[in-house]
């Protein structure tokens, strides 16, 4: 019955241990977010605009940083500025949305007449 308590308070005292380890690392990082905003990867200083690929393992990233938009390349061996943009909200605008037909009134007026009968006029 000794040798059973034994090992139950070493699982315990590795499941304390551990508890507190993780307690811990998130006490620090709660502090470095404090301390450097930038560190923690939130993004409160740099957008990701837009990505698109550009290769097996190359991307194209429109960024904003503050008040300038930068066209980075970015591939396994470095990172290039490609071009910068001073005034984003005059340049740097999305392309108009097309104003398409939503898919329920397409579908709507496609099975509209499949009903009826054909007249003798009607076509395929």
């Amino acid at each position: 019955m000794g040798d059973e308590w034994g090992t139950i308070l070493r699982v315990l005292g590795t499941i304390a241990a551990l508890v507190l380890v993780l307690f811990l690392a998130w006490l620090l990082l709660r502090w470095m977010n404090k301390r450097m905003p930038g560190m923690s990867g939130s993004g409160k200083m740099i957008k990701v605009l837009d990505r698109t690929a550009a290769g097996k393992n190359s991307s194209i990233l429109l960024l904003r940083v503050e008040d300038k938009v930068l066209l980075v390349a970015i591939s396994e061996h470095a990172i290039e500025k490609l071009c910068e943009f001073d005034d984003p909200d005059e340049q740097i605008k999305p392309p108009p949305t097309p104003d398409y037909p939503s898919f329920s009134s397409t579908l709507r007026n496609a099975t509209k007449n499949l009903g009826r009968p054909k007249d003798k006029g009607d076509r395929l």
